[in-house]
């Protein structure tokens, strides 16, 4: 108790010495951080001129780079625009070559075909024909130029046309009478059959009738202004053949002109083969209508010419055209390696136009950056250099510091003695119980800290316990809604294995019936296999049956016919045996000169006939035939034609569906075509208004199919080169949507349009154009568009603004006519105020600039046109 009193008794000592040390320790401390910003002051302002002198260096090596760069890029620029130039003179020299080699093919392809046709005229040539044709070659016979038919061609499309009307296409034509006898008499000598000749120089009369333009009714061809033939000569041959017949489209159209009033076409004959001829009289019909009866192709043949050399001047020209057909390949190929290098380029010359204005604006934002680095460099070094009054300060600081520190230390020096005591006396109170209780203090401590982790233990036991009652009482719900789910599980089992059996049972007995069934089916396949059997003998047992009734029948009949003719020879030779008998009579005087009959003679040979026709009756009788089988067959015969009326009844409806559909079809492109080629025309207009100066197109992928592959539309933007409008930007993309839209509603108009920011991507002018024509030229519709463009929505006939407040949307309708009409109002009250003009158009522009940001206080106008 006593070291405790003493402690007091030095530390109330103490105290007053530490307030003035802490005082002391207190103004260091403030005039350490005082001088330590001054000092702090000059180092950020050398930092920042450090950073400033590593940032010019960069601006400046980056302005250098950039420089490089932009030279680079317009160099590359340049070669870009060289190599784009260079693509273009070779498309365009590819391009010709191909031109001339499309022609070259053409060419060589129309040869080709004549020469097939040549080749083909002579191998259909009859063998009269073609002999006589050998023997012109040989010298034999001479003016023959061959069969009528093969001496000239026909459009496939007239095939039936003209193997139908035409008679004389197998006649052989020969040059005179002469040439005609010579090739008589050679057939005859030869035993070749025969043969009807047309002789040219019979026909002389006709050239005349035949070199005659005449205009038919409803401009329908003659059949002979149809023909393709080389030689001239020929002409009178094939107007004697068809002289004025003219070919129909369909048998109205033959009536309406053949029962016309001109009278130099009565001969008329359609392409399904119907032929009205001069008398009136028509023909048609038939399964299979004549055909082949004349040459194929669009080009003339050429003639007899000798068959190997025609073969050999045939594969000469098919592989001038394979050679051809190749190097026109190989030139598409090329442009095509043109078109891609070409639009490669120009790709890449895009790139570059973009990047090397890019370029430069990073150069000079570099450049400038090292500029106004440079500026600020002398400001930053000054602000590095400390001046005379901060410097004054910090040396009055450290002064004011080392003064303060010294003034520490002697306090400190003085109160060491006190400090000293203090610690002697803790020491004293410390060691006042000995070891003995510090070692009873060591224990209390220790049993402290054990009651303390007890005490924490405990808290936690409890807290783990509260947890686990918890639990168990959770678990025991869980266990409780378990065996409710366990018992409804368990029902659930029962009443599945309930219906598995039951389906067990359902299954087995299918099974059983499937197993009869199949027994059944077994049987029955048996039985069909003995019926069909027991068929097959009846229809073998029928087949001989009426192979042996027509046997008898003929042989009856043949009987029959000889019992004719033997009792047409008695009844003759009765007659002549009664003239005999009168002849001998007036010879010998005597009238009783009667021979009486031979029974035996006249009734011998019929005997003969019944004795054969009772033999076959009984043979036929010991057959035993089945007489109804005649009559079934003749069921199944008439079931069989009523079958086949069904049939063509269903070929004719079927037909006539397929007509149907064709009309159909055939409309559809027809309108499709008709529409396709408007909505072009008014698509190319309307870009060219829009843009002023682009261009448009819509083109079809497959022109003979265009329901198959699509359309393509591309456009040409002003000053740009042709692009699919995948390849566009958005506002060009805008306008290229817009253009198909207005061509659209100019072919087939739409009432009502709604247009959701159409003019987000559009920049001043062409939203005014596209404003302007919508409010002009589309009169006979009404736009709702959803604009935030000023000179979009102010040419609307109504606004519709949208707005939200108290978490609820609202709408507000105006008319900007009433406004228009307000600020003429409002223009002439200033003016009889004896205000100017000026303060009208302001107060109008005002008005205007509110209603403006009214409109954009709300998410979006909605504009009514």
């Amino acid at each position: 108790e006593g070291y405790h009193q003493q402690l007091s008794q030095v530390r109330a000592q103490l105290a007053p010495w530490e307030k003035t040390m802490g005082e002391c320790s207190t103004r260091v401390s403030v005039a350490a951080a005082e001088r330590d910003m001054l000092s702090k002051k000059a180092e950020d302002a050398k930092r920042r001129l450090d950073a400033a002198l590593k940032g010019l260096t960069g601006a400046r090596h980056s302005a250098d780079a950039k420089k490089q760069q932009i030279e680079e890029l317009e160099l590359t620029t340049q070669r870009c625009r060289q190599q784009i130039e260079q693509h273009k003179q070779e498309l365009q020299a590819h391009r010709a070559e191909e031109s001339r080699l499309e022609a070259v093919v053409q060419e060589a392809r129309e040869r080709a075909a004549s020469l097939r046709l040549d080749v083909t005229s002579q191998q259909q040539q009859g063998g009269v024909v073609a002999a006589l044709m050998a023997a012109k070659t040989r010298g034999e016979v001479s003016g023959v130029y061959g069969r009528l038919g093969d001496l000239g061609a026909v459009d496939a499309k007239y095939d039936v046309a003209v193997s139908t009307a035409v008679g004389a296409l197998d006649f052989i034509v020969v040059e005179t009478a002469s040439d005609a006898q010579r090739c008589v008499e050679y057939l005859r000598r030869n035993n070749l059959g025969v043969a009807t000749f047309l002789i040219l120089e019979k026909q002389k009369h006709l050239a005349g009738a035949a070199a005659e333009r005449l205009q038919t009714p409803e401009g329908v061809p003659r059949l002979f202004d149809l023909v393709k033939y080389k030689d001239e000569r020929l002409r009178t041959a094939f107007f004697f053949a068809m002289n004025n017949t003219l070919v129909a489209n369909d048998l109205e159209q033959a009536s309406r002109i053949a029962y016309g009033a001109d009278r130099r076409f009565r001969r008329v004959v359609t392409v399904q083969g119907q032929l009205i001829a001069e008398s009136g009289t028509m023909s048609g019909g038939g399964g299979k209508p004549s055909r082949g009866r004349m040459l194929l192709g669009n080009s003339a043949p050429r003639g007899n010419v000798d068959a190997k050399a025609l073969q050999a001047e045939l594969k000469q020209a098919e592989q001038q055209l394979e050679a051809a057909n190749q190097a026109l390949r190989s030139a598409r190929d090329q442009v095509m390696a043109c078109e891609q290098a070409l639009r490669a380029g120009e790709r890449q010359l895009s790139d570059l136009e973009t990047a090397l204005p890019k370029a430069r604006m990073e150069a000079e934002a570099e450049a400038t950056k090292a500029h106004d680095i440079q500026q600020r460099l002398e400001e930053l070094r000054q602000a590095t250099e400390i001046n005379s009054d901060d410097a004054g300060r910090i040396k009055e600081l450290e002064v004011h510091i080392r003064s303060e520190e010294a003034a520490l230390a002697q306090l400190r020096a003085e109160t060491a003695g006190l400090e000293k005591q203090v610690q002697q006396l803790q020491q004293k109170i410390d060691g006042a119980g000995g070891d003995k209780l510090k070692k009873q203090k060591a224990l209390v401590a220790k049993l402290q800290k054990d009651i303390d982790e007890a005490e924490a233990d405990i808290t936690k036991k409890g807290v783990q316990g509260k947890a686990s009652a918890k639990q168990v009482d959770k678990l025991r719900k869980e266990m409780a809604k378990d065996g409710a789910e366990k018992e409804k599980l368990e029902g659930d089992v029962a009443k599945i294995e309930g219906d598995i059996k039951q389906m067990e049972e359902e299954a087995m007995r299918v099974m059983q019936q499937k197993e009869e069934a199949e027994a059944a089916l077994d049987a029955k396949k048996a039985e069909l296999e003995a019926a069909r059997a027991e068929r097959d003998k009846f229809q073998r047992d029928f087949g001989i049956i009426r192979q042996t009734e027509i046997n008898i029948e003929n042989q009856m009949e043949s009987i029959n016919k000889a019992l004719r003719e033997e009792n047409t020879k008695i009844n003759r030779w009765s007659g002549d045996l009664d003239n005999l008998a009168g002849k001998l009579a007036e010879i010998t005087g005597k009238d009783d000169w009667v021979l009486p009959p031979d029974e035996d003679l006249l009734t011998k040979k019929g005997d003969d006939l019944l004795y054969k026709v009772s033999i076959l009756e009984a043979e036929m009788g010991k057959m035993s035939p089945d007489m109804s089988a005649i009559e079934e067959y003749r069921a199944k015969e008439a079931d069989y034609k009523s079958k086949a009326a069904e049939l063509d009844a269903a070929t004719a409806e079927r037909d006539e569906v397929r007509k149907t559909y064709e009309a159909l079809r055939k409309r559809r492109l027809d309108e499709f075509m008709a529409a396709f080629n408007v909505i072009s025309l008014r698509l190319k207009e309307m870009y060219q208004m829009i843009t002023l100066g682009g261009d448009a197109e819509l083109e079809l992928v497959d022109s003979l199919d265009p329901f198959s592959e699509g359309i393509v539309f591309s456009v040409r933007p002003p000053r740009k080169s042709w692009k699919n409008i995948s390849n566009l930007s958005g506002g060009e993309k805008t306008l290229s949507s817009l253009s198909l839209v207005f061509a659209l509603h100019h072919y087939k108009p739409t009432p009502l349009y709604v247009m959701d920011e159409i003019d987000a991507a559009l920049d001043f002018k062409n939203v005014s154009i596209v404003g302007h024509y919508i409010k002009d030229r589309t009169k006979n519709a009404q736009f709702v568009i959803i604009s935030l463009r000023n000179n979009m929505f102010e040419l609307a006939d109504r606004l519709v603004g949208i707005y939200k407040t108290d978490n609820s949307t609202k709408t507000v309708t105006i008319n900007p006519a009433e406004f228009s009409v307000g600020a003429a109002a409002l223009a002439q009250a200033g003016q009889q105020r004896g205000g100017s003009k000026a303060e009208a158009g302001r107060a109008m522009e005002d008005d205007g600039v509110e209603n403006h940001a009214a409109h954009h206080g709300g998410p979006a106008p909605v504009e009514v046109a």
